[in-house]
């Protein structure tokens, strides 16, 4: 079962985080499975309600106060069983979840360090940040 999302762009820590997805009428209840990119952290569950054709959700505030970027999957039920999106393609290749990067000074060090964006950024010099898991 298809599912459509477009991931937020980024986050604000100790903000709620709201996630929106579409599916196909026969989609009886979608899950939305998150937690920080912390491996050894375990998703946490929140069921998503059907606002018309939108599946809507929020990552709860006091979940997005914290330094680690969010990663996320659906879990969507119907009478044919149920899909996990985006999961693995057929050759077991790609990315099984999103991610969303926080904002702020730690989010955009971490971008910088990986380089995503200029170090440099509203006049505001970031520190370098060095490590081998980015």
């Amino acid at each position: 079962m298809p599912i459509e999302h477009t991931p937020p762009a980024s986050f604000r820590p100790g903000r709620p985080l709201p996630i929106e997805a579409g599916a196909p009428r026969e989609a009886a209840s979608i899950i939305l499975q998150y937690r920080r990119l912390n491996q050894a952290e375990r998703y946490r569950s929140r069921p998503m309600e059907r606002e018309s054709a939108a599946w809507r959700a929020e990552v709860p505030a006091e979940y997005t106060d914290s330094a680690y970027p969010l990663q996320y999957y659906f879990e969507a039920r119907s009478g044919a069983g149920v899909t996990l999106w985006p999961g693995f393609k057929s050759d077991f290749l790609g990315q099984p979840y999103f991610v969303v990067q926080p904002q702020g000074a730690l989010g955009l060090a971490l971008q910088a360090a990986r380089g995503d964006v200029d170090p440099v950024v509203a006049d505001v010099q970031l520190p370098a940040v060095k490590t081998s898991l980015l």
